[in-house]
């Protein structure tokens, strides 16, 4: 499948020049690495501390539509913060930070 993606050019300059090192084709060395961080996504489903927003199987973001258990509807506001928290989370989690 064809696609179009827009990366750094010294990214892809780094890419390119492993390709040619490796003597393998650029597209089979950026599938094998797109396939290598795929493979450290999460095997289970998670959810985030505030507990609104949930990570399925397949590392896809999911709003509990339980959430808040009281039956208010959060405001753009707090699911904005709420965005904010689990991204900030999930790259304390990917970095190895403690919580």
């Amino acid at each position: 499948m064809k696609t179009t993606i827009d990366l750094p050019d010294v990214l892809v300059q780094q890419a390119r020049q492993r390709a040619l090192h490796l003597g393998r084709p650029f597209k089979d060395l950026v599938a094998e690495y797109i396939r290598q961080g795929l493979s450290d996504l999460p095997a289970t489903a998670q959810r985030s501390a505030s507990g609104a927003l949930e990570i399925d199987a397949d590392g896809l973001p999911l709003f509990r539509r339980d959430y808040p258990s009281s039956g208010v509807t959060p405001s753009l506001e707090q699911l904005l913060e709420l965005e904010q928290s689990t991204l900030t989370e999930e790259d304390r989690v990917r970095a190895g930070l403690p919580d």
